[in-house]
């Protein structure tokens, strides 16, 4: 026998529920109108959605005024409980959310930020009396902004925590809540879905601000608000969440972004880490952005005598604070031809070599990251090693074919800058007695090697030495160190001078200029 259908309730049921259940508490009054609305699914039914509906039209068919007791109902609950009933019933969420905001509502006066100023006024506005508040354009207390942003309630932010995506599109076609707008906290709609990965969220702001370039444009936060200046747009969002793909199809739909002004310094330093040849050289045809051109102005220059830098064994962030060029970012860029294009497309090609503030040159910083290949390729396109031959000699390569020792030896563009005079450091001949120096007093001072051992020790740092003068000697393309040249000591010597007064004699014979 099949069971019995339950009758659907008709118009009087809903009003009578609604009127009975005026004084009921909440979790009494869902229960019965989930009853309600599982008893209406029978066929000619009249479900809850539609009964209420119905009945808060202005001219509706139950013949009661039911609207205002309805609304008498949603204020009784707490602002939590009107989510729930807002979830459990999804068609009154625009009547609940209007309500909202009239007197007496759950967020009353709540307004919908459309633009940066918008937001800084209403915090401005609703500050209490008698707060000592900054001129404009400087950031507001914390204080008061967090006063003003807690005190309140903000259902469309609760719907993007619940992922209500369903809600926040019914509230935009509305006009009740705008996704290329910003939270009460300063934070934008779209940097918000991007910090929390919230996919409907960033497809749907996509979608609705297409081709929208002053929106791309508008800050991801809002100096005066969050007290952050970071001077990000919403371009430089998407590059500091390395969403390439994402600033890729804004640019394709806006073909009249300007790239050297509308990106800020950070972004075109991760793009310059990041891209290849082949993307930089769509930028600067597309949108005009040339990633080859400097930040900043160049503040110092290579000196004509390399030198020790300071800070040997330090790697800083490069690029991070202002320092370096795009020739120091690309060497952290893995995709190594991006350093043909630097090359092809820099309008300054001595910054090759410049350090631009940072305390290595390109060439030494890719020696202190241990980047070989970027390495190679920067003295192929003409870069100075500097002081990495000294570096490598100093490290004391074991491997006479050490691909660091040859290639920056082979680099080197100055062999003898000063034949029979003075240089700094001498040349690298000098190097190499310097290096083994240390060596041996690094030998003489282990207490963990026995004579016998530090002896034979010795004999292997004096052949290896003797096979570092040889290819030192023997110079590159360039030249060759002339064995007269001395260094700034004082006195100042010659590499022999310093193998004599050492007791290096089997280098001393070696080094002799006579």
């Amino acid at each position: 026998m099949v069971p019995k259908q339950p009758s659907s309730p008709g118009p009087k049921d809903l009003t009578n529920l609604i009127m009975s259940n005026a004084k009921k508490n909440f979790r009494e009054i869902m229960q019965e109108l989930r009853n309600v609305r599982s008893a209406g699914t029978g066929r000619g039914g009249f479900t809850i959605w539609g009964g209420l509906i119905l009945a808060m039209r202005p001219s509706n068919p139950l013949g009661v005024p039911l609207k205002p007791i309805f609304d008498s109902f949603l204020g009784g609950m707490d602002y939590y409980d009107l989510l729930n009933f807002i979830e459990a019933f999804p068609a009154l969420l625009l009547h609940i959310h209007r309500w909202g905001l009239g007197p007496g509502g759950a967020w009353r006066n709540m307004p919908v930020f459309r633009t940066p100023q918008e937001v800084i006024d209403w915090h401005r506005s609703v500050a209490p009396p008698g707060t000592n508040l900054p001129p404009p354009g400087e950031p507001l207390p914390f204080g008061v902004v967090t006063d003003n942003h807690t005190s309140r309630r903000w259902p469309y932010v609760d719907w993007i925590t619940r992922e209500r995506n369903d809600f926040l599109v019914r509230l935009h076609e509305a006009g009740l809540w705008d996704p290329l707008g910003y939270r009460p906290d300063g934070h934008s709609f779209l940097s918000n879905a991007l910090a929390f990965n919230r996919g409907f969220l960033l497809s749907y702001i996509n979608y609705i601000g297409q081709g929208n370039l002053a929106f791309l444009l508008r800050p991801s936060r809002i100096l005066e608000i969050t007290g952050m200046a970071l001077g990000a747009n919403h371009l430089d969002l998407a590059i500091s969440r390395n969403d390439f793909a994402l600033f890729t199809r804004w640019i394709r739909e806006n073909p009249g972004l300007h790239g050297p002004t509308a990106l800020n310094n950070r972004s075109k330093e991760t793009l310059c880490e990041f891209v290849t040849a082949e993307e930089a050289l769509w930028y600067l045809r597309t949108i005009g952005l040339n990633l080859a051109q400097p930040l900043t102005p160049p503040a110092n220059t290579l000196p004509a005598i390399p030198g020790v830098p300071t800070q040997i064994g330090h790697t800083p962030q490069i690029g991070s604070a202002g320092n370096g060029s795009p020739w120091h970012i690309a060497i952290r860029n893995n995709n190594l031809d991006f350093l043909d294009f630097l090359a092809a497309h820099t309008p300054y090609p001595a910054d090759i070599d410049n350090p631009y503030n940072a305390p290595f040159t390109p060439a030494l910083y890719a020696y202190t990251l241990g980047k070989f290949d970027h390495f190679d390729r920067l003295l192929r396109w003409g870069a100075d090693p500097g002081v990495v031959p000294y570096m490598v000699i100093l490290s004391w390569p074991t491997n006479p074919q050490d691909r660091w020792l040859r290639t920056s030896l082979a680099g080197i563009r100055n062999p003898n800058p000063n034949p029979g005079g003075n240089v700094r450091q001498g040349t690298s001949v000098h190097w190499v007695v310097f290096a083994l120096h240390d060596e041996m007093k690094e030998i003489n001072r282990a207490a963990n090697l026995t004579e016998s051992q530090k002896r034979s020790r010795r004999e292997t740092r004096m052949r290896q030495a003797t096979t570092l003068i040889n290819l030192a000697k023997q110079g590159n393309i360039r030249g060759e160190p002339d064995l007269s040249t001395r260094d700034l000591a004082v006195p100042p010597r010659t590499a022999w001078d310093y193998a004599k007064m050492w007791g290096y004699t089997q280098l001393a014979y070696l080094l002799d200029p006579a």
